[in-house]
């Protein structure tokens, strides 16, 4: 037998976010209650900030609420989900023999035969189960892992009082092993890798082939009964280890054990390893590879994380600090389908709540801009009326002011205008024709009427109004002869525009 010296376990991504997150592992065994609470440090690393302890009867689930709560607010934790860790005394195995290679049909073989290997109906159980495949073989070994719905509905009751809720229900056999696997990484290719772990009342025995755990055995004897119990106890406790292996061997379910991987106990370091060299059925080849593990060796820890003071180690933390450091490769969870969907639903309630309040807010804002739009717009207008008011009063200002000038001009300018179309007319006028009617309007329209003394005269004076140039459109509305006294006139009636007017 050699011994192996120590090695560190190489640190797993077990979180793909950049954020700190607080993580809770608990075990309430029937008798005791024990945390770890570890923190994300990066995405690489976690690191063991806080640990407690404290021994409760079974009748004071209260007061196991109350340490959780007191625990969380003491050290300031903020995140409400826990993961719970089920010690192998308080769940089942059974390696079992499948007839087929179809994991849906296994589910179901499994669903419906697992109250066959408990004392228990399917509705007072929970399970899970690993599957082993073989190549070339026409069956699957099932390794079946059972645990009472009491202890489960017991777990929730505790946790939902304390105000926190269980993300995960876990057992630390299969988080141990991972860790014992990983730790022998390199030896187990050829052979199958033994875990032992020696708690404070019971030791638990695993066996990791391929990777994957294929067998756990709980035995009843732990670190308080070796301590104090003597060579009778190391007796019993070599003869319940041969039990195990041989009944690892029994169930053919993997190679044979050329590693052991021990965790916990360290003070009775050499007792361990003498009694190990007593278990025959490990030492058969001679060959096996022996090496003891600390917690400090899967996830470092606080200097103040454990507590001497209260008896608290490294070691009595070993199966919950395995367990945050496997938390990513866990493949058994024990928490009921019914409260899976549940939570399922609360987180799915969560996001359509979370999705109702974005698109409320989105919702929100567009009213708002909507109603900027309308404001800015509203006011927009009132400006261009108050605009329009003003200039409408203003062009009517200047309309009026306008006409009143138009009016003047036209005054101003037709002032004077008859006596000079007057003063025209009387120059083409000579003694032998007299005007008895003169009218003239702003137009420039004139009309004349006389006497000549004959009527050539007449049309020499229509002619003569056409050439000036001072009178157009002449025309001669009527002519008539008439006798006064021996001589013969003529009456005429003349219309004509002045020329400057019709240009105008």
């Amino acid at each position: 037998m050699v011994t192996m010296p120590k090695l560190s376990l190489p640190t797993g991504k077990f979180f793909s976010s950049k954020r700190s997150h607080d993580l809770i592992a608990v075990d309430i065994s029937p008798n005791r209650v024990r945390l770890v609470h570890a923190t994300q440090e990066t995405e690489e690393t976690i690191l063991v900030l806080h640990t407690a302890s404290q021994d409760l009867s079974d009748q004071e689930d209260d007061k196991i609420s109350e340490f959780l709560l007191q625990f969380a607010n003491e050290n300031g934790i903020g995140t409400r989900d826990v993961i719970c860790v089920l010690p192998s005394t308080l769940f089942i195995s059974k390696n079992v023999d499948m007839p087929s290679n179809d994991l849906e049909e296994i589910s179901k073989i499994v669903d419906l035969q697992a109250g066959r290997y408990t004392p228990y109906s399917r509705d007072e159980i929970v399970i899970d189960y690993l599957c082993m495949e073989s190549a070339g073989q026409h069956y699957t070994n099932v390794l079946l892992t059972i645990v009472n719905r009491r202890v489960i509905d017991r777990l929730y009751q505790i946790i939902e009082k304390a105000g926190m809720e269980i993300a995960k229900i876990m057992i630390a056999s299969e988080a141990m092993s991972n860790c014992y696997d990983r730790i022998a990484d390199s030896r187990t290719e050829d052979a199958a890798v033994g875990g032992l772990h020696i708690a404070d009342h019971y030791a638990d025995f695993t066996v990791v082939d391929q990777h994957q755990l294929v067998f756990v055995r709980s035995i009843p004897i732990g670190l308080q009964e070796l301590r104090s119990g003597g060579e009778e106890v190391q007796t019993a406790f070599v003869g319940e280890l041969e039990k195990s292996v041989s009944a690892y061997q029994d169930q053919g379910v993997g190679r044979a054990i050329k590693t052991l991987v021990v965790s916990g106990g360290s003070e009775i370091k050499a007792e361990l390893q003498k009694m190990i060299q007593k278990t025959r059925s490990l030492n058969l080849e001679k060959d096996l590879l022996l090496q003891f593990v600390e917690a400090a060796a899967i996830i470092p820890a606080d200097g103040q994380a454990f507590s001497k003071k209260e008896g608290m180690t490294d070691d009595s933390f070993f199966d919950l600090t395995a367990s945050l450091a496997s938390l990513s490769f866990m493949r058994l969870d024990l928490t009921p389908k019914e409260l899976k969907l549940r939570r399922r639903f609360r987180e799915g309630g969560r996001e359509v709540i979370t999705l109702g309040v974005l698109v409320m807010a989105c919702l929100v804002l567009l009213c708002i801009f909507l109603a900027s739009k309308i404001y800015i717009k509203k006011e927009i207008i009132q400006k261009i009326d108050s605009i329009d008011e003003q200039s409408a009063s203003e062009a009517l200002s200047l309309e009026r002011a306008s006409t009143k000038a138009r009016v003047v001009r036209n005054l101003i300018k037709n002032r004077g205008k008859a006596l000079y179309v007057f003063e025209r007319v009387t120059s083409l006028i000579g003694d032998d024709i007299y005007l008895t009617d003169f009218k003239y309007d702003q137009t420039g329209v004139l009309e004349l009427k006389g006497t000549a003394n004959s009527m050539s005269r007449v049309f020499a004076f229509v002619t003569d109004l056409e050439e000036s140039n001072y009178f157009s459109s002449v025309k001669t509305k009527s002519t008539k002869s008439r006798h006064v006294g021996q001589a013969d006139v003529a009456d005429f009636e003349i219309e004509c525009q002045l020329a400057e007017d019709k240009e105008v």
